[in-house]
């Protein structure tokens, strides 16, 4: 009896897809880092000390996560491709 061949012409491809993601999940949080920097910035001016704009910021910001991993978590449970679904969104 021998053994099963594996063929090896996809291990490219899925590395590739895997790069790609790995890419655009750095990309992702680099645009939410920017967009709290930003924020702060304006609040500042609108709020005038440093301390209270970070904290509203990021009391928004953790919020968001909860709201979005709640939500998120549930939708890909119910979904057979989560990572087309992160990607849609």
């Amino acid at each position: 009896m021998t053994a099963p061949r594996h063929d090896n012409h996809d291990a490219p491809k899925a590395r590739y897809l895997f790069l790609a993601v790995l890419l655009f999940f750095f990309v992702s949080g680099a645009c939410g880092l920017l967009y709290q920097v930003v924020w702060t910035r304006k609040l500042v001016l609108l709020i005038g000390t440093t301390s209270h704009a970070v904290s509203a910021v990021l009391s928004i910001f953790f919020t968001g996560l909860a709201l979005g991993s709640l939500w998120g978590g549930r939708m890909a449970d119910r979904t057979q491709r989560p990572l087309r679904l992160y990607g849609c969104f």
